[in-house]
């Protein structure tokens, strides 16, 4: 895939991220306990998530990192690596820095976990 095709489709899988946010019915879905934490006591990386999406699409960016930083972070960073594809010419893309992203990403679950079992989020 081409520099350029490339670019538009993450700004595409970027913007998909928050239309999510903002069209699917978060309200509806039924609230649900984490099998991982039911069965060791132990918060996943993903607990929280959907009251972290909620939160965001009120405009709370604050309570969305408290309820699951991962999933906060995530939505924020999404939007501005979209805005700077958009507008800077030669930003990287995803696949331009797959090992940055993988080893961040390996990082912030294990910051998130670590944090969320010592109970300070």
């Amino acid at each position: 895939m081409t520099s350029n095709a490339s670019r538009w489709v993450w700004i595409a899988v970027f913007a998909s991220a928050w239309v999510i946010v903002f069209v699917f019915p978060w309200q509806s879905l039924p609230a649900m306990q984490c099998p991982i934490k039911a069965a060791f006591g132990i918060p996943c990386p993903t607990c929280g998530g959907i009251h972290a999406v909620k939160a965001m699409r009120q405009g709370d960016f604050g309570g969305a990192l408290v309820c699951n930083p991962l999933v906060g972070s995530g939505l924020i960073l999404a939007a501005i690596w979209a805005v700077l594809l958009t507008v800077v010419p030669h930003f990287p893309t995803p696949d331009s820095v797959k090992g940055l992203l993988r080893n961040g990403l390996v990082a912030g679950v294990l910051v998130m976990v670590g944090l969320r079992i010592a109970g300070a989020v």
